[in-house]
């Protein structure tokens, strides 16, 4: 589960950071 919403957490500072 930590791994998974790690996960997801990267995602969307990924998005931000290409936004």
């Amino acid at each position: 589960i930590a791994r998974a919403e790690s996960s997801k957490l990267l995602a969307a500072e990924t998005v931000i950071s290409t936004g």
